[in-house]
């Protein structure tokens, strides 16, 4: 990663922030940013794995609704959904999700986590949460705590071992 140049960066990455922006423009201008060129039926698709098409085909305008600056005319769960599915619309050999389901509720949660899996293909995922969802099969687990690395490992090792992330899974299960 250090070697590579900030193009290589901006096309082979997608990034989804904890605290998203979104343009004062449409829904689909907000989710083609990064991908013009995709097709209406590829927007549908992300749409629907992000939990946002129902949604979206309520609002009078439907797709050409426009959200407002940084997005006020939407709920803090449809901002994050609609950031991730713009995310998802760039094709990228990496995906980094800092946290962008914090604002939905534990089923939405796991209706996009199993369509974010079923689409993983060939790339690669790096997932930043606090809140573990238990079913998500994750690879590799790292967990932090004020920013210093206190676990990491395979998830079904770390989850016998009575520390932080098994502290969380259930919590999360609880």
């Amino acid at each position: 990663w250090r070697d590579w140049s900030s193009d290589v960066c901006s096309s082979d990455l997608s990034y989804v922030p904890q605290d998203v922006f979104l343009f004062s423009d449409t829904i689909e201008a907000n989710l083609r940013f990064g991908n013009e060129e995709a097709t209406h039926e590829k927007l549908i698709e992300v749409s629907k794995a992000v939990c946002l098409h129902e949604e979206v085909a309520r609002f009078s305008e439907d797709y050409q609704t426009v959200v407002g600056e940084r997005g006020v005319t939407l709920s803090g769960g449809q901002k994050q959904r609609l950031a991730l599915g713009r995310a998802l619309l760039k094709p990228a050999s990496l995906y980094v999700l800092d946290d962008c389901l914090s604002a939905v509720d534990v089923q939405t949660e796991r209706r996009i986590l199993d369509a974010l899996e079923a689409m993983a293909g060939e790339s690669a995922w790096v997932v930043i949460t606090h809140r573990v969802p238990a079913h998500f099969r994750f690879d590799r687990v790292i967990c932090l705590d004020q920013g210093r690395i206190v676990e990491q490992g395979y998830p079904a090792v770390l989850a016998a071992t009575g520390g932080i992330y098994s502290k969380l899974l259930e919590e999360t299960n609880a």
